[in-house]
């Protein structure tokens, strides 16, 4: 699959335990925020569709869920981002905990002009993918 095009949209029945479990908990209606992303202090909430993608690279991934800026980067969402479920948190939530901790591990581990990131942007979605989702 080329990370060029959008990946095929996730079903819910589809999604295991753990999946549904962290898209019901991020799509509560808390500002969202990409910890390790260059713009993290900025929030990011759910499409109103609030569409899952399968991951580019790996069905094993957890899937990509549809998010736009809520900010002046994005007054009017045309394109919507894809941004997996594991590196989505809320900010100040003891169950985001985790993926605060993880993005700072990663950004401690990586050169300092690495980014943790890396934007594809396709014509119908910006892809946002972490370094360790690669294969």
């Amino acid at each position: 699959m080329s990370i060029r095009t959008v990946s095929p949209l996730v079903i819910a029945a589809e999604l295991g335990r753990y999946a549904r479990s962290r898209l019901d908990h991020l799509t509560d209606g808390r500002p969202l925020y990409i910890p390790g992303f260059d713009t993290e202090a900025d929030p990011v909430v759910a499409t109103g569709t609030a569409a899952l993608y399968r991951h580019p690279y790996s069905v094993s991934q957890l899937p990509l869920l549809t998010v736009h800026f809520d900010t002046m980067l994005d007054p009017a969402p045309v394109t919507p981002w894809l941004v997996s479920l594991a590196h989505l948190a809320h900010h100040d939530c003891p169950a985001c905990v985790t993926t605060w901790i993880e993005a700072e591990r990663c950004a401690q581990e990586l050169p300092a002009a690495s980014a943790q990131f890396h934007v594809v942007e396709t014509p119908a979605a910006v892809v946002l993918l972490h370094y360790e989702d690669h294969p």
